[in-house]
């Protein structure tokens, strides 16, 4: 899937950039340089994830009336900027739900019509990024689950790389509906395999 083949990529480069930066020293065993580029690029794909999970913590303490470090406040802005202009709702950060058809949830910030999920990202803006398919899925579980019928669904994008660049894409109702079937399918695999049997309807509710 497409965003699997971002994943790969990105890890696959994460190591191309630890062997251009770390040269081999003299008398290094090949093995001994092979494991210590790939410790690297491990080193700095962590520090890429603690780095978004922190971006994601400053929104969100954001809108639970918090105030931000200093050193996240121009992505928690960008991300406020994006989502204002978008919609001007009331929102609910981390909202959870679990429902009959045996998934549940957390959602990053919603309202009754409006639901949303944040994505850190290494982005520009000669290059903005867009949703997987694997995102529309995701939303329209969520919307299912909350039991937003026809609720509006959105990606919003933080550049990790360009702090103040945020990208918000609405993701269209087909979209959501064709997530909606491939999830619906999913799910009644897992439920086949686990012998999970509720009262399913694969249409959105």
């Amino acid at each position: 899937c497409s965003s699997d083949l971002a994943l790969n990529r990105w890890m696959q480069e994460q190591v191309l950039h630890a062997a251009l930066t770390l040269p081999k020293i003299d008398g290094e065993a090949e093995s001994d340089y092979l494991a210590r580029i790939w410790r690297d690029s491990r080193e700095q794909a962590n520090k890429a994830t603690a780095r978004g999970t922190a971006i994601h913590a400053a929104v969100q303490s954001h809108y639970e009336g918090q105030t931000p470090l200093d050193e996240h406040m121009a992505f928690v802005s960008a991300a406020k900027s994006a989502l204002d202009a978008w919609a001007q709702t009331e929102w609910t950060v981390e909202r959870s739900f679990a429902c009959s058809a045996g998934y549940g949830g957390k959602v990053d910030i919603s309202s009754n019509k409006f639901i949303a999920d944040f994505k850190t990202k290494e982005f520009d803006k000669d290059k903005l990024p867009e949703p997987y398919d694997e995102h529309a899925m995701q939303l329209a579980a969520y919307r299912n689950g909350l039991g937003a019928s026809g609720a509006r669904c959105a990606i919003v994008f933080i550049s990790v790389s360009v702090p103040g660049l945020a990208h918000l894409v609405e993701v269209p109702e087909e979209e959501l509906q064709r997530g909606w079937d491939c999830f619906g399918g999913l799910l009644a695999y897992w439920q086949a395999k686990n012998d999970y049997r509720p009262s399913f309807d694969k249409k959105a509710e």
